[in-house]
């Protein structure tokens, strides 16, 4: 196998999520050990990322973003039953070497942003997750 190409970790829910160069997003519950597979992607995975906020009500919200270069897609999930709630699609015409390659989350300004080589794209307050 590949390996594992990227990894976060969400406090939280203590839960890992990992991705191996597949289509597939693994999520393990540290303290069950119980494995989730989000297979929702139809191309590699190429980065993910935990959100960890608190709601109006001062309740902690999670949710996992997962990131398709190929598919240049990005997907929102929720972690109560791990459903796609949002996907953002870059319709934009990209060369071969300017794939979007990263994920960040601005907590101040509730965006989150997405890498690539010549620009970066910002989904959030302004744009809302």
């Amino acid at each position: 196998g590949s390996g594992v190409l990227d990894f976060d970790y969400s406090s939280n829910l203590q839960m890992a999520a990992s991705i191996s160069g597949s289509s597939k997003v693994y999520i393990r519950n540290h303290v069950t050990t119980h494995m989730h597979i989000l297979s929702d992607h139809k191309a590699a995975v190429t980065a993910l990322l935990w959100i960890e906020e608190k709601d109006a009500k001062g309740q902690n919200v999670t949710h996992l973003v997962t990131l398709s270069s190929a598919e240049k897609t990005i997907k929102v999930w929720e972690t109560t039953n791990f459903k796609c709630i949002m996907t953002f699609t870059d319709r934009s015409r990209r060369y071969p070497k300017d794939t979007l390659s990263g994920l960040a989350y601005d907590y101040k300004h509730r965006r989150l942003l997405v890498g690539a080589c010549s620009h970066l794209l910002s989904f959030g307050q302004g744009s809302g997750l």
